[in-house]
């Protein structure tokens, strides 16, 4: 029974995690949207812990995959995946493996030039996959955030801030950003880099945390990842150059 007060914490631990977390993901990008012919993937390693944790409690673990789409200079549509591989220690949990779709808008600098500041708002919907076959038990997340970063040459540093209402339906119009209790509501600061020294594959990290009513009291996000980019525009121009050699 030694280890029961440890497994107690671990399962108080999960509870938090599922309550404030939901099925939480990013975008692992900053705010410059895909142009018209424009796709990239990311593949992610996600780790969350309590703020207020000890060594005991075990971390939550994810991986993400996603997929996005240039629709117009403005505007792209993403598609995101997570796989939970946290240890449960065999508790009966279903984990938090879920399915998430985002579209953002960005309002500026929509060439990405260099040291111009760039700023856009995005929505998303978030599903429980466990929950599929249970209609009685939905639980979706609906999200709207807004990101600002600043391009360079070597890396684009970025902040996001996402404002989250779990329910058991969809929500297609945010309306329950100001009619709910700001205090109830799922928040997050992000902080992220994404390195651009390489045009088609870009490493990116980001720190944050989760909460609702009590920042000190929040989850620790770190996430880890690689995005890869693909203009079929430019793959396709006949006006690449050809080398002679």
């Amino acid at each position: 029974m030694k280890y029961f007060p440890i497994f107690t914490k671990s399962l108080i631990f999960i509870f938090t995690i599922f309550l404030l977390f939901g099925c939480y993901a990013t975008t692992h990008r900053g705010p410059a949207t895909l142009k018209p012919g424009q796709f990239s993937g990311n593949v992610g390693y996600l780790y969350l812990k309590g703020a207020d944790a000890t060594s005991d409690d075990k971390p939550a673990k994810l991986v993400t995959v996603d997929a996005r789409v240039g629709l117009l200079k403005f505007w792209d549509l993403g598609l995101t995946r997570t796989f939970d591989y946290t240890d449960y220690e065999g508790a009966d949990v279903d984990g938090m493996d879920t399915y998430w779709v985002d579209t953002k808008i960005q309002f500026s600098n929509l060439n990405n030039k260099n040291y111009l500041p760039q700023l856009a708002l995005g929505y998303g919907f978030g599903d429980f996959i466990a929950d599929d076959d249970e209609e009685e038990n939905k639980f979706f997340v609906n999200s709207l955030y807004l990101t600002i970063g600043i391009p360079t040459e070597f890396v684009t540093p970025y902040y996001s801030f996402r404002y989250e209402h779990a329910s058991d339906e969809l929500k297609w119009f945010p309306s329950w950003a100001w009619q709910e209790d700001f205090n109830t509501l799922q928040k997050a600061h992000i902080l992220g880099i994404e390195v651009n020294a390489i045009d088609f594959v870009r490493p990116v990290i980001e720190i944050g945390r989760f909460y609702s009513d009590d920042f000190s009291t929040g989850v620790n996000v770190f996430t880890a990842g690689v995005n890869f980019y693909l203009d079929v525009v430019k793959l396709m121009s006949p006006d690449k150059a050809v080398s002679n050699e």
